[in-house]
């Protein structure tokens, strides 16, 4: 039976202790994820239509950082797709049954993903015409 060597962080440096550490609001968060923000929706962000509440009186235009369907989903019928959503672009935090309109084509926001104490949240998306 082998042996696992635990590693130990090098003196001087901060230990993350999982949650805590990420979801903490830090100097990274305020300061590196907003650029880093800025960077991604530059080079892979797409702006796409935006209904609260699956009300297109409610349209908004925002930009995201869009995921095709991923084939870690459990959840079936239907192909599902994830978009990276800054919270701030929105009169209000992402909702399930919000509607996401790309290319002409309506994805229902079916779960909303939020990260602890970040202003940000990943969308799990369903196209509409696979839903029936």
């Amino acid at each position: 039976m082998r042996h696992q060597r635990k590693v130990s962080p090098p003196r001087g440096s901060r230990s993350s202790r999982g949650i805590r550490a990420v979801g903490a609001s830090s100097q990274f968060v305020t300061t590196y994820v907003p650029v880093l923000w800025e960077f991604q929706v530059a080079m892979f962000g797409i702006t796409v239509a935006y209904w609260l509440g699956n009300d297109p009186a409610t349209e908004t235009d925002i930009d995201i950082i869009w995921k095709e369907g991923a084939e870690d989903e459990d959840v079936s019928p239907g192909r599902y797709s994830r978009a990276l959503v800054r919270n701030a672009d929105l009169p209000r935090e992402p909702l399930r049954r919000d509607v996401v309109i790309k290319d002409g084509t309506q994805y229902e926001v079916v779960r909303v993903e939020a990260f602890p104490l970040q202003p940000y949240c990943q969308l799990i998306l369903q196209d509409r015409e696979e839903e029936q």
